[in-house]
């Protein structure tokens, strides 16, 4: 197995005007933590609005109760929490200019007082991303979700995001003797087996964690497929002579974008996920592609030589406003949102050898987080944002590790003498 060229939206800070709790009868957790300043408004709310939905990982489908809401109208944001009825839990609110964040214990006995209220008042037309986390009484992370709220005047959207808890481990080795996929659980362990063969080792796993895209050469050129998530149903959704690889998901599951060079130059296309209606996003004579997509689905990450050497850039979900991140006479590659979209973490050479670096989804604020003679290599976020899987030869050969999202606590997965590659870490639910 060989990787592809290699060796194996910034959001503003807005302080919000005011944090409120328990604004309504039967709520727990109820108190005022700031008042509304004069300015914030006291009438009724704009007739904008956005509302996303959180469901927790144990919620079989969109039908059952959803256990948290978030609202937005003009400068309102309302978060309402109904906690799962066998855990005590310590749920986290987050995001751009809240400071500290918004903590909040609930237990099983709160469940009939239904819910947890939390009112942010925030100036009209922001973006803001609002981050949950639940843990249990002793710490562990029982899920995380994310949501993304333009709030403008005059226009309504819906939508619906799962709190993930971390699945399995998407990987690539050629440990059976050819490139193949594999998956493991975060902890290394119960490693299965799910295809053959494997172009480099960019896989991605669907946004509801039930298929995988991958490339392939199985049909003689390189192709992207889909398959499930236990490696049946293979499907060949670009069936083109030309070489397409290094496709990833849209945050919604219904697009997919993926590098391809039937014009005669590698350039990034989007299609939907079944294959239809492909169209061209880049059109430049360098190299454009490893295309990845926001978590709002607002942008597109992606790394480029247009401008002499290899660079991370961020572009539209449309392919216009392409804006180049980083600046740096060395190499820069793979890159990979967090999940709150507010970093990207990326592979570079500028100090030498290939390390480990995150950045602000602007390009600002570089920082290295692995720091060694070795080459580390596909770094990917777990879905809960604590954790970042790599590959790494520090110990001869490449294997995968996971560490803390701040470079911190580095834990070896795989121990084989065959070549381990991540690719991308499972939703669970």
């Amino acid at each position: 197995m060989t990787a592809r060229r290699g060796p194996t939206g910034s959001l503003a800070t807005v302080v919000p005007l005011a944090i409120a709790c328990g604004l309504a009868a039967g709520l727990v957790g109820c108190a005022t933590e700031q008042s509304p300043p004069d300015d914030a408004g006291a009438g009724p709310p704009t007739a904008g609005a956005v509302r996303v939905t959180l469901y927790w990982p144990q919620a079989p489908s969109g039908d059952a109760d959803p256990p948290m809401q978030v609202e937005a109208r003009g400068r309102e944001v309302s978060v309402r929490v109904i906690p799962p009825a066998t855990e005590t839990i310590e749920l986290t609110i987050s995001g751009p200019g809240i400071s500290p964040d918004i903590t909040r214990t609930v237990t099983k006995d709160d469940v009939v007082k239904k819910q947890v209220s939390v009112t942010l008042y925030i100036p009209p037309g922001s973006a803001r991303t609002l981050a949950a986390r639940a843990k249990d009484i002793g710490g562990n992370v029982l899920g995380a979700g994310f949501a993304w709220l333009d709030v403008q005047a005059g226009v309504t959207t819906y939508g619906s995001v799962r709190m993930a808890t971390n699945g399995k481990i998407l990987f690539g080795s050629d440990r059976d003797g050819s490139g193949a996929l594999y998956t493991m659980d975060p902890d290394g362990s119960n490693v299965t087996s799910l295809t053959y063969p494997l172009h480099g080792d960019s896989a991605f796993w669907s946004p509801n964690g039930r298929r995988i895209v991958f490339t392939t050469a199985r049909d003689g050129d390189y192709e992207v497929y889909t398959m499930d998530a236990d490696g049946t149903n293979p499907e060949n959704i670009t069936n083109n002579p030309a070489h397409e690889y290094g496709a990833t998901w849209s945050p919604d599951g219904t697009k997919i974008a993926f590098d391809s060079d039937r014009t005669g130059n590698t350039e990034i296309w989007v299609a939907d996920a079944d294959g239809s209606n492909p169209v061209q996003l880049t059109n430049d004579p360098a190299y454009d592609g490893s295309p990845k997509w926001s978590p709002d689905g607002t942008k597109i990450a992606f790394i480029s030589d247009r401008d002499g050497n290899q660079e991370e850039y961020v572009m539209d979900a449309d392919g216009t406003n392409p804006v180049r991140l980083t600046s740096d006479p060395a190499q820069d590659w793979t890159p990979s949102w967090s999940p709150d979209g507010g970093k990207l973490v990326f592979v570079t050479d500028r100090d030498g050898n290939y390390e480990i670096y995150t950045m602000d989804a602007d390009g600002s604020d570089p920082v290295r987080l692995t720091n060694n003679a070795f080459t580390e290599w596909y770094p990917c976020w777990s879905p809960d944002g604590t954790k970042i899987a790599f590959g790494t030869d520090r110990d001869g050969d490449y294997e995968v590790y996971t560490m803390d999202a701040d470079g911190s606590n580095p834990v070896r997965l795989t121990n084989d003498p065959a070549f381990d590659m991540p690719s991308s870490w499972q939703p669970g639910f």
